[in-house]
């Protein structure tokens, strides 16, 4: 009996010690936060700037036509309503006819709006994979690095967990989005990133 209250002994010793090594072996990992968002803004990453640069000066005619579309169906709305205004008084000389054409005219303006708003979109995002992806892949695969390099368990998109709810507040010195720009821009051109 006392051999097995001993072997009893000895085994919760060696599981105490086990489990106090086992969760001292567990590294402290370190959090980050980035903002994705502000990598392509004013003092962002060189790189992705000039892609969105010149993927955007790709379709800055199709834009610009867009807007004057849109600033012209606001303003035939706008006529249309004091059309009906005036209808709505007796003796006007609107008549019903000449507010059914424009309002066809209205409506045909808006399906022409929202197929080349569509089209251009479509352009828009294969031109977007196409011009920009690619960069977004080489930011994506140094950030794995900078990750590593840094000693970050995990860096986690900020603005998107502020925008989902889920983080309400953090401390700044957490935000790596600064540092991590600098890393990118000081990367040697054409140096691929080690990670794979």
């Amino acid at each position: 009996m006392r051999t097995f209250r001993s072997a009893a002994f000895i085994l919760a010793i060696v599981v105490i010690s086990a489990s106090a090594t086992f969760s001292q072996a567990q590294p402290a990992g370190k959090v980050g936060l980035i903002n994705l968002e502000a990598l392509g803004g004013e003092g962002g990453i060189t790189k992705y700037v000039n892609a969105l640069a010149t993927l955007n000066k790709e379709f800055d005619t199709e834009l610009k036509e867009l807007q004057t579309l849109a600033d012209s169906i606001g303003t035939k709305t706008q006529e249309l309503q004091k059309l009906a205004e005036q209808a709505r008084n007796p003796g006007s000389p609107v008549s019903n006819e000449t507010l059914r054409q424009r309002n066809d005219e209205l409506e045909t303006l808006k399906r022409q709006a929202e197929y080349k708003q569509k089209d251009v979109q479509a352009r828009y995002n294969s031109r977007r994979q196409t011009i920009v992806g690619p960069v977004l892949s080489e930011v994506m695969k140094s950030l794995q690095d900078y990750t590593l390099q840094k000693g970050y368990s995990m860096i986690l998109d900020g603005a998107k967990l502020e925008e989902s709810g889920i983080l309400m507040t953090f401390d700044t010195r957490f935000d790596v989005t600064k540092d991590f720009i600098t890393f990118f821009n000081t990367k040697p051109a054409g140096s691929a990133p080690a990670s794979q």
